[in-house]
């Protein structure tokens, strides 16, 4: 039936910054704020509502996550109370693994989580030490579907992506988002064509997947985001862009951690 596709919920980085990059074992990987987990909630009651409203019932069919735990979360809070079978986490629908990623997290003492970091901007940039784990593919910094299914339980194992990305900071441009994220998208339809499927990625990622599963460029991706999307005639028709009157009024949308116009 339609397509979901939903930006994580309120990030913790972005609240404590160069503060928690500094301490944080896994500075790539932050899970949700305490009002993440609530527009998460939130994201799924009007998931429900905008599904019935646009006629395609209330039910959430099938739910698909980045490996990252910003996302795995919306996913947990969308699906509490109304979705009973297992999350598959996919690859395909990570962060984009670019320069900017890495600026965000991989650079010791300078790195906040904002992205759009340029290299100009940072006093004796060549001074600047990198964390080590920038220097793995980084595939080895996605936790697998084992490993999650241990921290949360409800993951689907028998689900298997194809995206294993061996890309370092020294050649992050490699990866392809919109077609990696955008194909998949349309390959989750044609597996579920009669499913309500939801989709939890990135904010660029996410445009990205809007971008070229409907040829329109969407306004900027705020945390929960949602955008529903129908397959009409082999195009696919956007029903919904960026729906987040679920949050309240006055929450952070994401937009000021970044350097990037």
């Amino acid at each position: 039936m339609v397509l979901i596709l939903v930006r994580h919920a309120e990030r913790l980085d972005y609240l404590e910054k160069l503060e928690w990059v500094n301490v944080a074992e896994r500075p790539w990987d932050t899970p949700l704020s305490p009002k993440g987990h609530q527009q998460a909630d939130a994201a799924g009651n009007a998931i429900q509502e905008l599904l019935e409203k646009l006629g395609y019932g209330n039910k959430i069919h099938r739910m698909y996550s980045s490996p990252l735990l910003r996302c795995v979360e919306t996913c947990r809070g969308i699906a509490k109370g109304r979705y009973d079978s297992k999350v598959r986490v996919d690859n395909r629908l990570v962060e984009h693994i670019c320069d900017y990623w890495y600026r965000s997290w991989a650079m010791q003492g300078v790195s906040d989580s904002t992205w759009g970091l340029k290299l100009e901007e940072i006093p004796d940039v060549t001074k600047v030490e990198l964390r080590s784990e920038a220097k793995l593919p980084a595939v080895e910094l996605l936790r697998s579907p084992e490993e999650l299914s241990l921290m949360f339980g409800n993951i689907d194992l028998e689900h298997q992506g194809t995206y294993f990305p061996a890309y370092t900071v020294f050649e992050p441009e490699s990866d392809s988002l919109a077609e990696r994220i955008g194909e998949f998208a349309k390959l989750c339809h044609k597996m579920h064509p009669e499913e309500n499927v939801v989709l939890v990625s990135h904010g660029g990622p996410t445009n990205a997947m809007y971008r070229h599963l409907t040829g329109e460029k969407p306004s900027r991706v705020g945390f929960s985001s949602i955008s529903i999307v129908v397959e009409e005639k082999g195009k696919f028709i956007p029903k919904v862009t960026n729906y987040v009157d679920h949050l309240n009024q006055g929450d952070d949308l994401g937009f000021a951690a970044t350097h990037l116009n």
